[in-house]
């Protein structure tokens, strides 16, 4: 791990983020390594397309018995067709990465086949698509170094259950971001 990882930390866009997919945006990092940073994007429920988990789960096949549903989170704008899904610690497979003691992500399907068989993860939320970094950028970004701005800097809040899973959608921003304020002012003295 990285000396400055941003490993289970959530990352908040600032107010004057310009970056179209990431404005007011918080992004959940997975991973973070000498290779590069990936994650999922918390806020942004994918509303423009008529398709669920219901509908996943149709498409590979799956019966659904236990009627389960939830909405679709835009998870980044890299590999738009992969499925993940973040979860509560209560569940796990050979595939799990366990990023808190709080929560965990899953990107294969034994975690659709333990919920529809009613053994699944308590708490979830499914993404398509990942928010990715190559080696070197997002710390790049943290320091506002050339390429990037101070604009492109992000902050960061604690990554908890609480954050990932029972904030609505529309406030989740705003919250993390007064958050993140608050924890970055600690800081300075």
């Amino acid at each position: 791990m990285l000396l400055d990882s941003y490993q289970g930390k959530i990352l908040v866009s600032q107010p004057k983020c310009d970056a179209h997919f990431f404005k007011e945006s918080c992004v959940l990092i997975a991973k973070h390594s000498q290779q590069g940073a990936w994650g999922v994007t918390l806020n942004k429920p994918i509303k423009n397309m008529d398709c669920d988990l219901k509908d996943v789960l149709e498409h590979i096949g799956m019966e659904n018995p236990m009627n389960i549903n939830a909405p679709l989170y835009a998870g980044g704008p890299v590999e738009k067709s992969r499925v993940c899904l973040l979860h509560s610690n209560d569940w796990s497979s050979s595939s799990t990465i366990e990023i808190t003691k709080d929560v965990s992500i899953t990107t294969d399907i034994s975690v659709l086949a333990a919920l529809v068989q009613g053994q699944g993860p308590s708490k979830f939320k499914i993404f398509c698509g990942l928010s990715t970094w190559v080696n070197g950028q997002l710390e790049g970004e943290m320091k506002g170094a050339e390429p990037w701005s101070p604009q492109h800097r992000w902050l960061t809040a604690p990554v908890s259950e609480h954050n990932v899973f029972d904030i609505d959608d529309n406030s989740l921003w705003p919250s993390l971001l007064a958050e993140a304020v608050t924890l970055e002012v600690k800081e300075w003295f």
